[in-house]
């Protein structure tokens, strides 16, 4: 038995599992199928902790399958299997100025990339939002609900935690782009129901792939924290904002932050240096 936070955690991990070993039976995949997964996972540029959490799923798939009655499967192939090392430990950064701009220009998707960028708001949480939680006349948008599937279906569930119920201010760049009539039952993105997991994946990649970008609705949210920072917004502000369940979550997304913008300074400063004023060499 598993928590939803937990299967929810695992989720992405298990798509890409079975996309990957389709067509395989559990007790022929062998140690070496299993570390070419690991191996193509880290070359999709995820993080260190994403590719161990991509092993551990399989490890428990296998560990599950092997207490079964009349199981096949003997042994875990996974215990033979490490990541590599060198992967990089921080999470995706958010998204580039060129990026941002091509994808909220987009037709179909635009909108609901424009609406992550200027509300920080997690993916599930923005397909459940309907008109009526659209507030243009006090300019605020109620968030206190989120979509989760099962199977290909959207259902819907509270937030996670207490402070996933919370108020967004409606920011008047996305006023702006809101169209003028809708009917306040509609789902923003769906209509009469929210979109479908398959219908909403097809959606997004094949925008990404018309615009030549790999970025990922949660990249549009670390935009929105990064906004928060650069327009000097405090932490405990920036908490209340982005949902997160304590200040620690908030205060390690900023850091992250600030190295970065550290060390693009650094870059900046040195190609400064070697270019422009060219230090005599000793």
């Amino acid at each position: 038995q598993c928590s939803y936070k937990t299967i929810e955690t695992y989720r992405p991990a298990i798509r890409r599992a079975k996309e990957y070993f389709d067509g395989m039976y559990l007790k022929d995949i062998t140690a070496n199928n299993v570390n070419a997964f690991v191996l193509y996972i880290a070359s999709k540029g995820y993080s260190r902790r994403s590719v161990q959490l991509h092993l551990d799923c399989v490890r428990m798939i296998f560990n599950y399958a092997i207490i079964q009655p009349r199981s096949v499967v003997t042994a875990n192939p996974c215990a033979a299997v490490s990541i590599p090392k060198g992967l990089a430990k921080s999470r995706r950064e958010p998204p580039t100025d060129a990026e941002l701009s091509v994808i909220s220009a987009d037709c179909e998707m635009g909108l609901f990339a424009t609406f992550l960028l200027y509300t920080g708001l997690r993916k599930g949480e923005l397909l459940a939002l309907q008109w009526r939680d659209v507030d243009r006349a006090n300019k605020v948008i109620h968030v206190y609900k989120s979509v989760y599937y099962e199977s290909n279906q959207p259902l819907i569930k509270a937030p996670k935690t207490e402070a996933g119920t919370r108020d967004v201010d409606l920011l008047d760049v996305l006023a702006a782009a809101l169209p003028a009539e809708t009917d306040p039952n509609d789902f923003i993105f769906g209509g009469k129901k929210p979109l479908t997991k398959s219908s909403f994946r097809k959606r997004w990649l094949s925008c990404c792939k018309a615009h030549n970008v790999d970025v990922t609705p949660h990249q549009f949210r670390h935009a929105y924290a990064s906004m928060l920072d650069d327009a000097g917004i405090d932490e405990t502000t920036a908490m209340n904002l982005l949902g997160h369940s304590s200040i620690q979550v908030t205060k390690d997304v900023y850091t992250h932050l600030r190295q970065n913008k550290k060390q693009r300074a650094i870059n900046q400063l040195n190609d400064y240096i070697s270019t422009t004023l060219k230090p005599a060499t000793h």
